[in-house]
Formats: C-alpha cells, structure tokens, sequence
C-alpha cells in the first residue's frame, strides 16, 4: 500500500541475499562513494555513484533498489563521462542503511541516523547560547 511506512515498491527487490562479508564491502563502498539522507516528502535515501557498473549492479542484486546511467558533460573542474548511480528509497534504504550500519564511520553514521529520521541534521552547528 503506497504511502504506508515501510512499504516497498515492487520491482527493486533484492535478488541475493548478502553474506556478511558482502555487508562489510557495501559499507566500505558506501563509506568512499555513497550518501544518505531525508527528505520530509519523500523519507530516506541511500545512493551511490561510480564508475563502474558492475560495483552499482552488486548492490542492487544484495540491497535491491534502482542503477541509473549518469552522463555528465567536462567542466573545468570536472572530467565528465558516463557514471552510474545505485539509488534505494523509503523502506529499501532504511534497511540498507540499518543493515551496514556498524560498519560505517562516525560521521557517516551521524548522516545515516539523520538520514533515519533519528536526530537532526548533522551539517548544522549548534546554536550558540544566549547568555
């Protein structure tokens, strides 16, 4: 039932189930490449771009989700080419990110409980003290 918490949308399941030592490599590959966060229409997301395909496609198959091609143009800063994206929303990238969790540094498990719903947004500074 669309918009029900927790609700995955058919079509981007997970074709494997992953072992613990591919959690261990999504995390790793989610710590270098990837970001999460949340987006109070839409809930949580979980994405990685690369360059290679089949690293995209390794996690679609063991976290579900979509890959997407990614053609960017050469900026100065910026070589261009074709890149892919694996993205999981809403239930998917909750339980991706639940999943890796314990694998992951402090400030990307800082960005994954923001990502979660479960503090606030950890590029924020603190407001100063009125004093």
């Amino acid at each position: 039932m669309p918009g029900t918490y927790g609700y995955c949308t058919p079509g981007y399941e997970a074709y494997e189930h992953p072992t613990p030592m591919e959690i261990a490599w999504a995390a790793g590959i989610f710590e270098g490449e990837g970001c999460a966060y949340r987006n109070g229409r839409n809930g949580t997301f979980a994405l990685v771009a690369q360059k290679e395909r089949w690293l995209v496609d390794r996690l679609q198959s063991l976290f579900g989700g979509s890959v997407k091609e990614i053609v960017r143009k050469p900026k100065a800063s910026f070589k261009g080419g074709t890149y892919y994206g694996w993205n999981a929303c809403g239930a998917r990238a909750r339980g991706f990110l639940m999943t890796v969790y314990k694998f992951l540094s402090p400030r990307r498990k800082e960005q994954a409980k923001f990502a979660l719903g479960l503090r606030d947004n950890p590029n924020t500074k603190p407001a100063l003290a009125q004093g």
